[in-house]
């Protein structure tokens, strides 16, 4: 991936839709990854061009989130 190829509306982990509002309207007052937290083993797997750039999708948190219980 590089920086031209970031798409800010792609999760940049699994390829599917992120579903970031600000993306869709520049205007939104936040988005839902504002409020998660996000463990650093999974940010950690975010391409060094797409860190702080593009929101990673729910599921892909819920699925790490889902393989770290015991």
């Amino acid at each position: 991936m590089n920086e031209s190829a970031i798409d800010a509306a792609i999760c940049p982990l699994c390829g599917r839709p992120n579903l970031c509002p600000m993306v869709a309207d520049p205007q939104a007052k936040g988005c839902w990854c504002e409020d998660k937290f996000f463990p650093p083993e999974l940010l950690a797997q975010v391409p060094k061009e797409a860190e702080r750039k593009v929101c990673i999708c729910q599921q892909c948190l819920a699925d790490f989130l889902d393989s770290t219980v015991d």
